[in-house]
């Protein structure tokens, strides 16, 4: 009786043999590989239980690793950090007795005694129109400016659309933006520096906004530059989302799209010219 029951034990063993490692890596689910006692080893879970299994698949210089990976496990792909929507520029510069043409040309002749200072906050609208490298953003702004010449206290209120420009072959080393504005800009007095660019001929307080900037990762430059190594552990990730930011500013009339004056012969005339500045800061994006 004892014997039978040894044989009911031992049959269902004898008849069903357990699957080989191969036979178990076969008919398992890969889920990678990695480097252990000198050999490159493969892991995989059988389809049907939690069991996981490793098998050496041979000698492999352990240089010629970093071609394979190293996960041992099904890897969780995380969802990518959206990009920031909105951004802020903290600018401060100079009035230019240049006018446009002059400064295109890089004839820059600044004036004296003049400055000015403030922020633009604007909001990411489009980007990548079409499959083109373009952010294109909505913004507000507003502008103190002082002078040395009895003419201070005047405030500056900006309302434009901005295109930058974010893709350029050299992104890899230094990540670049340059801009262009178009919108209106609207003073609470003149400025020095608009009455001396039209040679005292009268303007108007809402004229036409262009401007024109040049953005470089704040992160990168500190890398490129070696700065970053006077960081703890060389770590300038936390300015990432931050920019060194330059920036031309131009008022003009439009050839009288914004009105006109009279001049000295009491002929009717359209404003043009209206004054540039420049302007240095920081934009932070968030």
């Amino acid at each position: 009786m004892f014997g039978a029951f040894l044989v009911l034990l031992v049959a269902p063993l004898v008849a069903s043999p357990p699957p080989s490692d191969q036979d178990a890596m076969n008919s398992g689910e890969r889920v990678g590989v990695h480097w252990r006692h000198g050999k490159l080893w493969q892991a995989a879970r059988a389809r049907d239980t939690q069991l996981m299994l490793q098998l050496p698949v041979g000698d492999v210089a352990q240089g010629d690793l970093f071609t394979l990976g190293v996960e041992v496990e099904e890897p969780i792909i995380s969802e990518p950090e959206s990009d920031p929507k909105w951004n802020i520029r903290f600018l401060a510069g100079s009035g230019l007795t240049s006018i446009l043409s002059e400064v295109i040309h890089a004839r820059i002749d600044f004036l004296e005694d003049t400055y000015f200072y403030g922020f633009t906050l604007g909001r990411s609208l489009w980007r990548d129109p079409w499959g083109i490298p373009l952010d294109i953003s909505g913004n507000v702004g507003a502008f103190h400016h002082l002078s040395g010449h009895g003419v201070e206290d005047i405030v500056q209120f900006l309302l434009f659309i901005k295109l930058e420009w974010t893709k350029f072959p050299w992104d890899r080393y230094l990540r670049t933006r340059i801009g262009f504005s178009e919108g209106i800009s609207y003073l609470t007095e003149n400025t020095y520096t608009e009455i001396v660019t039209r040679n005292f001929k009268p303007s108007r307080r809402l004229l036409n906004y262009l401007e024109f900037s040049l953005s470089l990762n704040l992160a990168d430059l500190l890398t490129v530059t070696r700065i970053s190594k006077l960081f703890p552990d060389d770590d300038v990730s936390s300015l990432d989302h931050a920019w060194i930011t330059g920036a031309l500013h131009h008022r003009s009339g439009g050839s009288g799209l914004y009105g006109d004056f009279t001049n000295q012969f009491g002929q009717k005339e359209g404003v043009g010219e209206g004054s540039n500045y420049l302007s240095i800061g920081a934009t932070i994006q968030f």
